[in-house]
């Protein structure tokens, strides 16, 4: 018989077909596969003229931030969006804060922009001499800090422990520096970064500085803070420290009118500054009345002022009084002293007439 070998042919021909149409089908899907898979991410949305934001708060999964992302139109296929999200690692941690979209977009930059958590950021800008009401208003002011938040945290001995501060407030420990925080961090966490910008800033050169005057960490920054608060010209910082500095060593109480300031309630302190009866007022803050270091800062010092604090100029001054004009002078003696506060108080009579006078 000869048929077997035809058959046989006709077995292999037939095997061939299906594989070839098994690869043209395979091919096909695959490249119908890559061209929708191309198409789904690359092809971008319409253009989007005012921006798009959405907002991803701690603790949202991958799968909320998808929702989210299909309820902007900025995902056209979920599954694969969410596919991606599980190859790439994202869906385990999705990085908090406002997300913002604009112009030509397609899914692959919203991925990619949600991946690197390229988040908006908030400048906030802290001033040498403020103090922890000021910072609490700014933190509220762009929605970073809650206020209730702000109050519980800044005098909480726990967190306050957790950051190695041994002060009663975080007064003092923010640093006056440019920030940039991303809506959507802890409270605890922004707290932390300017604690530790602070401590940046104190550098072991500083500190041991600090240590052969006789501070340390805590009391650098509150003698830091009181020369803040005092210094209105560069000049002076190192000898307003000095003062200070020779005022401890003799044991003579600091007697700084900004640490009286500090200790009243806001609103009672006249128009015309401290006046005499304030310095009777007790209170832990009050250098007329207590003696040394008051328990803590009294506003956040800038680095010049940490400088001057650890750098007190060679100068025999205990006494000074303001020139009414930002500068002070200085004194060594009680009876030069008086002199001083004499010519201080005629200026200041002077001052208080012209401002009468413009009133009429």
């Amino acid at each position: 018989m000869e048929e077997t070998p035809s058959r046989d042919t006709d077995a292999e021909t037939e095997k061939s077909t299906l594989i070839r149409d098994a690869t043209l089908t395979g091919g096909s899907f695959m490249a119908f596969l890559v061209l929708y898979i191309l198409m789904q991410l690359f092809l971008p949305f319409a253009h989007m003229k005012d921006p798009v934001r959405f907002e991803v708060t701690p603790g949202t999964t991958f799968r909320g931030v998808t929702d989210t992302l299909i309820e902007k139109d900025l995902v056209r296929d979920p599954n694969l969006f969410i596919a991606m999200g599980r190859l790439s690692g994202l869906h385990r941690r999705v990085i908090p804060g406002e997300y913002f979209f604009l112009g030509r977009v397609s899914p692959w930059n919203v991925f990619r922009t949600v991946r690197e958590g390229h988040v908006k950021l908030w400048d906030v800008t802290l001033l040498e001499g403020g103090t922890l009401g000021r910072i609490g208003e700014r933190l509220a002011r762009d929605d970073l800090v809650l206020p209730e938040d702000f109050d519980r945290l800044r005098a909480d001995p726990l967190f306050l422990n957790t950051l190695g501060i041994h002060a009663p407030t975080l007064e003092g420990y923010l640093f006056p520096d440019t920030y940039r925080f991303a809506r959507g961090l802890s409270a605890r966490k922004v707290l932390a970064m300017m604690v530790r910008r602070t401590r940046v800033v104190l550098t072991p050169e500083i500190m041991a500085k600090a240590a052969a005057v006789g501070l340390d960490e805590n009391g650098l920054l509150t003698l830091a803070s009181i020369i803040e608060k005092e210094a209105r010209v560069d000049n002076e910082r190192a000898v307003i420290s000095a003062v200070y500095h020779n005022r401890l060593n003799k044991g003579m109480r600091l007697q700084a009118d900004p640490t009286v300031v500090y200790g009243l309630e806001a609103g009672t302190i006249g128009n015309y500054g401290v006046r005499y009866h304030d310095l009777k007022r007790k209170h832990p803050y009050n250098t007329y009345i207590i003696k040394g270091l008051p328990p803590g800062p009294i506003a956040s010092p800038g680095l010049k002022s940490i400088q001057a604090a650890v750098e007190p100029a060679g100068v025999p001054y205990i006494f000074f009084v303001s020139n009414n004009d930002g500068t002070h002078v200085f004194t060594e003696t009680f009876i030069e002293h008086q002199k001083a506060v004499e010519s201080f108080r005629q200026k200041r009579a002077i001052i208080r007439r012209e401002l009468k006078n413009q009133k009429k």
